[in-house]
């Protein structure tokens, strides 16, 4: 696809993020990085810039995949890995990605795609997700908070103008999960705005 291109924001991307939320978009995803395991074989879907990888659970993660469409975006992910040994960078459309994984992270990646490309993503992180694997998504969800919204319209809005974001409006993400996974651990950030939920494959 043409659309969600990051190469232009990627450089000041991290210091909008903070600008606009502080620390809390970044706390929200590492909420429960601890759950991974050390024989996990780790996905990270649309990792963005990277800077979760400085968290130590990924120390000891057996083999970390890092997809991420922006070239730019990759760059700035290899600085924030150091020396981070077992993680392999590559940029990918994540539809085109193939393997089996047991920890899959997808942080504010689905909130990219419109109703019919959120839910192929997610028979997509289905498809490779091991049988009792953990699929954990950080992202963005509707609010009945005014502010929340009026940020969530002009959000929308940059990223069109900058990324040709697909999504014209915000998902219910959290609701679309549910067709194929249900939540075993679940944490809300900034008044609701924000979610984060570990995940595990629908019997």
């Amino acid at each position: 696809m043409k659309e969600n291109q990051y190469d232009l924001v990627a450089p000041f991307y991290d210091g909008l993020a903070k600008l606009i939320f502080g620390e809390k978009l970044l706390k929200a995803q590492m909420h429960y990085l601890g759950e991974m395991k050390s024989s996990d074989r780790v996905l990270i879907v649309g990792g963005g810039t990277g800077r979760i990888l400085k968290h130590p659970a990924f120390l000891h993660a057996k083999c970390i995949d890092y997809v991420e469409l922006s070239a730019k975006m990759i760059l700035e992910a290899q600085e924030n890995a150091g020396n981070l040994e077992t993680v392999r960078f590559l940029e990918i459309d994540f539809f085109q990605h193939h393997g089996e994984y047991d920890f899959i992270i997808c942080n504010f990646f689905l909130d990219c795609f419109n109703e019919h490309y959120l839910n192929l993503a997610i028979r997509k992180l289905a498809g490779l997700l091991s049988q009792n694997g953990t699929l954990l998504v950080t992202d963005f969800k509707p609010s009945s908070n005014r502010k929340n919204k009026l940020l969530v319209s002009l959000m929308i809005i940059f990223f069109r103008l900058t990324t040709r974001l697909q999504a014209p409006k915000l998902q219910d993400i959290p609701q679309a999960l549910r067709a194929l996974f249900s939540p075993v651990q679940r944490a809300t950030f900034n008044k609701g705005l924000v979610f984060s939920n570990l995940l595990k494959p629908n019997p």
